[in-house]
């Protein structure tokens, strides 16, 4: 079965320019592998005096075993960020736009 899902993505922490820069790449590469490199892309923003890595999707993703492929996938995310910055955190946030109304 598949489910639209909205996908937003934060990363935050102690982070250089480059820290982040590099986070940015490794996320789109996590993407990539995932085949969504057209739904969500990572760049790097400055909010409030802090460099975060920001991605989300615009419009929701059709995901078949959404229930088997998100742990992957969370766990994909947070293995990116960690090999970069230990102290980075990034925060994944799932909407759910069919349960909306």
């Amino acid at each position: 079965m598949s489910v639209n899902i909205d996908l937003e993505i934060t990363v935050t922490g102690p982070l250089d320019a480059e820290q982040a820069e590099r986070i940015a790449d490794a996320l789109n590469d996590v993407a990539q592998d995932e085949g969504i490199q057209h739904d969500i892309s990572f760049v790097v923003d400055e909010w409030e005096g802090r460099i975060e890595v920001v991605g989300g999707t615009e419009y929701p993703l059709i995901i078949t075993r959404f229930g088997q492929w998100q742990p992957t996938f969370e766990s994909r995310v947070h293995g990116a960020v960690q090999a970069v910055a230990l102290a980075a955190k990034a925060d994944i946030k799932w909407g759910y736009p069919d349960d909306e109304d």
